[in-house]
């Protein structure tokens, strides 16, 4: 599956790249939200031994993950901003860099939960992701 023009759109808004001239290109913005996949999943509901329904979560994007990257490249171009005055002027262009960390730290704490994958090698039976059973 690829970055469908819905979820571009989105992360363009995620990180106010809404200019008429935007800073990323579609293609640039789908490989950021591929990156970030999350697998389909699904769980069955048994009763005895039978499979009663199988219910099936399509895979999806963490589009909270691909914009917490993005603010974080654009803290990094501003890394060598700094703040200066003349003249009784004071311009303080640090304050962006600033305000993109803030994006890029209020992003990833809304990313998805990850979990890991443990395998046991104390025991005989395994996982069976395919079909989604314990088997010897």
């Amino acid at each position: 599956m690829t970055a469908t023009a819905d979820q571009i759109a989105e992360l363009r808004r995620k990180v106010n790249d809404n200019s008429v001239v935007p800073t990323y290109s579609d293609k640039t913005l789908a490989s950021y939200i591929e990156r970030y996949r999350i697998d389909a999943a699904y769980w069955e509901t048994t009763s005895g031994d039978a499979i009663v329904a199988t219910t099936v979560i399509p895979e999806e994007y963490d589009m909270n993950a691909a914009a917490a990257d993005i603010w974080d490249e654009k803290a990094a171009a501003l890394s060598e901003e700094f703040d200066f005055s003349a003249d009784g002027l004071s311009v303080t262009i640090s304050q962006k860099r600033e305000a993109a960390l803030k994006m890029a730290k209020r992003f990833r704490a809304r990313r998805a939960p990850r979990s890991p994958t443990m395998e046991r090698k104390d025991s005989t039976f395994y996982f069976d992701s395919v079909n989604g059973r314990y088997l010897e």
